[in-house]
């Protein structure tokens, strides 16, 4: 690495089409007409693949060299890096999806179509004791074994 300097990383201007220029061990700044990216370009399964570090100003340079080897890191440990940020962010979105508000309203909805409860009650006890509850809890999410690990 060490190709680039943020002097050439100013210099460079955009063009009708995008073009890269080459930092070294698969770091590359992909420069758009939209803007500045860098990126992670490397080999898995015989095919190319590029993973994005970060915009070019808030990614410095040697922001992006040390993400960019991280990166090559865990190519080494037998990681595809572009699987191993999805699945990342598949459990993040999971545990923000699976916390007890959220599963509380769910069930308040399919017990209101259920239960037929009159508007006094829905308002009055219902969303109330369910809001307040819920928010007086922690938002850990809920075991993977459900409802069930609740009860005692």
């Amino acid at each position: 690495m060490g190709q680039l300097n943020d002097l050439l990383i100013k210099a460079a201007q955009p063009r009708e089409s995008e073009y890269f220029l080459a930092d070294g061990e698969g770091l590359y700044l992909r420069v758009r007409p939209a803007g500045k990216v860098w990126i992670y370009r490397y080999k898995y399964m015989g095919r190319t693949t590029k993973l994005s570090l970060g915009a070019y100003p808030t990614v410095s340079l040697s922001a992006a060299r040390k993400k960019a080897r991280e990166e090559a890191g865990r190519r080494q440990e037998g990681v595809d890096p572009r699987d191993a940020r999805r699945e990342a962010q598949e459990r993040q979105r999971v545990a923000r999806l699976n916390s007890f508000e959220l599963m509380a309203r769910t069930w308040h909805v399919q017990a209101q179509k259920d239960r037929m409860w009159s508007a006094n009650y829905q308002h009055a006890y219902a969303v109330r004791d369910l809001c307040n509850n819920a928010r007086t809890r922690t938002r850990r999410p809920l075991p993977k074994t459900g409802w069930g690990a609740l009860a005692p």
